[in-house]
């Protein structure tokens, strides 16, 4: 389902009602802000989950897979640049928003020149908070919808089949 959660009645008979959800994983080690910011993501109709070390989000994102990851770059477990580094290379088609509490703002543009989708300095305005949030899922989902495009239009060109049925 990468990075969807299911919402709503799940029985077979009604596949229609079904809704999918964009799961997102907060990684801050402030549990107040990450109360928050669950909280508000929630009632903005998002799936999300918050760990506080580096450790713990590794080992959701070995289970899971997550449409957006937002990341306090002052966790105290791993250096923050360190951590998306090696969060980058164990994700496909996840986008990845910094935050930062603290006025080290160099080491999160750092991180956006690597290839996060962009940093937020904390505290911030929710609703730039929201935009972003909605800008990085939307760009995740048109990066897997262009993906697909270009995969069906080789398969096209070198006439493969697909459960029988030729492209």
């Amino acid at each position: 389902m990468s990075g969807l959660a299911l919402k709503g009645n799940t029985d077979s008979r009604s596949m229609d009602r079904r809704e999918f959800v964009e799961s997102i994983l907060v990684v801050d080690d402030d549990p107040d802000f990450s109360s928050f910011l669950k909280k508000f993501l929630t009632y903005q109709h998002y799936h999300v989950e918050s760990v506080q070390s580096c450790a713990d989000a590794f080992a959701r994102v070995a289970s899971k897979k997550y449409s957006l990851i937002m990341i306090d770059i002052g966790l105290p477990d791993m250096n923050g640049i360190e951590f998306f580094r090696k969060l980058r290379e164990s994700i496909d088609y996840t986008e990845l928003i910094v935050m930062t509490g603290s006025p080290d703002i160099e080491a999160a543009v750092e991180i956006v020149k690597e290839g996060a989708y962009d940093y937020l300095a904390k505290p911030f305005d929710n609703d730039r908070m929201l935009k972003k949030v909605k800008d990085a899922i939307h760009l995740r989902n048109k990066k897997i919808m262009d993906e697909l495009e270009r995969t069906a239009t080789q398969n096209i060109a070198l006439g493969n089949t697909f459960h029988g049925y030729k492209y």
